[in-house]
């Protein structure tokens, strides 16, 4: 999500575990993946007979693997030790993209007109509102921001090497 307040931070990193840890459970109901297995044990024969069609087989083939990279073949404490690491996992990922998201939101560099050499004139544009949404006061300030509308163009069209290796 790109609401990065501190709030849904916290609410974030508390659920990632919990959320990683009941798709694990979901994925080890008893029973469950053995009447998948048995599907796609038999959608070869189903497809001959023509009692499936091809997207049918393929879904059961799809299904069941989506299982196995789950760890649903795993012995019990295999799959214990599988949902941990999952669980670390989701935290590490949301760790992770909080700090891409902060990073985007903080992360500044502020340039003159002139830097702005090579770009097209509604980047030139986006950098000053950039600049002002920013609060520089100077007004000859422009602002790339690592925002994909911003940072991708520069990047693209800026004529000054020295700034886009920044």
């Amino acid at each position: 999500s790109s609401l990065n307040t501190p709030e849904m931070q916290k609410v974030q990193t508390e659920t990632a575990p919990i959320l990683s840890r009941h798709s694990s459970k979901c994925n080890n109901v008893p029973g469950l993946f053995e009447k998948m297995e048995k599907m796609y044990n038999m959608r070869e024969d189903k497809l001959k007979n023509g009692e499936w069609t091809a997207e049918q087989a393929r879904l059961a083939e799809r299904v069941y693997l989506s299982f196995v990279r789950k760890g649903s073949k795993f012995d019990e404490e295999s799959k214990k030790e599988y949902a941990d690491i999952q669980a670390e996992l989701a935290t590490l990922q949301t760790n992770f993209m909080q700090n891409v998201l902060r990073d985007e939101e903080e992360w500044e560099m502020v340039l003159s007109e002139k830097d702005m050499i090579g770009c097209p004139p509604d980047l030139v544009a986006a950098a000053r509102q950039a600049a002002v949404d920013r609060n520089h006061s100077d007004s000859d300030a422009h602002v790339i921001t690592l925002g994909r509308s911003l940072v991708e163009p520069f990047l693209t069209y800026s004529s000054r090497r020295d700034l886009r290796e920044k």
